[in-house]
């Protein structure tokens, strides 16, 4: 640091200082590039939201038994999805005492990979939040139930 500029920030109170770096920081571009969202980074709050994911036919698909009362829905057999429209059906549910939002990534059989942005959910939540997709994937005529897991690449709570 040169002689001047120190002279000059000697003549500079500490809120002004602050001031102008609040200033700075609001008015700049690069305020808006910064990820304000590392700061409510929880990976460990996914243990407090349950996930579920199916895949379904459309004549599965019911508005009452989806987001009216829980029901138990099972996953059919990939021989009985032959179907040319089927749905992705994703439910969660946030049991804990912060709100969460975040990215989650659901693969499918390993060969078909969906990443899904998940809007705030807020805490203890009694009902699903549900997040019904349309599914272009070809499934082997067989007997095995198609593989579905899922995993947060990013999840916040506040």
């Amino acid at each position: 640091m040169s002689w001047r500029l120190y002279d000059m920030l000697k003549c500079i109170s500490r809120r002004q200082l602050v001031l102008f770096t609040l200033l700075f920081l609001i008015y700049s571009e690069n305020a808006m590039a910064i990820d304000w969202s590392f700061f409510f980074s929880n990976k460990n709050y996914q243990t407090n939201i349950e996930v579920f994911a199916y895949i379904l036919r459309e004549d599965q698909i019911q508005l009452n038994t989806i987001f009216g009362e829980p029901v138990n829905l099972h996953q059919l057999q990939h021989k009985d999805l032959i179907n040319p429209k089927n749905y992705l059906l994703v439910r969660l549910k946030n049991k804990g005492n912060q709100g969460a939002w975040g990215s989650l990534i659901i693969n499918i059989n390993g060969v078909k990979y969906i990443k899904l942005e998940i809007p705030f959910l807020g805490s203890n939540m009694t009902k699903f939040s549900n997040y019904l997709l349309p599914l272009e994937l070809v499934l082997p005529e067989d007997d095995h139930i198609p593989k579905i897991e899922t995993e947060w690449a990013g999840l916040y709570s506040k």
